[in-house]
């Protein structure tokens, strides 16, 4: 129902708000600013559904730590929005193997499978018209 839709939103909205929490309280103590400010900022432009801007705040911090698992996770929420499904994909599949327990990865590799599943079944919808219209 909706009334159930938006209370999962809800709390997805929320349990990713602790964890930024978390991740920006470890990362303040740590004296790690820089980091901090641009993994924060990619999470909002992810929210924002401006997936190009979060890649740009990530992307730093992948080149200095390419396992870096907060910005590989962001990364893979952008490319996921962008429909890049193989490197999306992969940047999660390799925070799920950093962090196993990770709800919030789990639900993003869920997220993906049922994106993909939806637009493949659209191109194959897609590709069946141009068959018989071809025909």
């Amino acid at each position: 129902t909706a009334l159930d839709t938006s209370l999962t939103k809800v709390l997805e909205f929320l349990t990713e708000a602790k964890n930024l929490k978390q991740t920006g309280n470890e990362l303040f103590q740590t004296g790690d600013l820089r980091r901090t400010t641009c993994l924060n900022c990619a999470a909002c432009y992810i929210k924002l559904n401006k997936s190009e801007e979060a890649l740009g705040y990530v992307e730093p911090i992948l080149q200095e730590n390419p396992n870096h698992s907060k910005a590989l996770f962001r990364r893979g929420q952008a490319l996921l929005m962008l429909n890049m499904f193989e490197f999306a994909k992969a940047d999660l599949e390799k925070v799920q193997q950093q962090v196993p327990n990770d709800e919030s990865v789990k639900t993003d590799l869920q997220k993906l499978k049922k994106k993909y599943n939806v637009m493949l079944q659209l191109a194959l919808t897609d590709y069946a018209k141009v068959k018989k219209t071809l025909s």
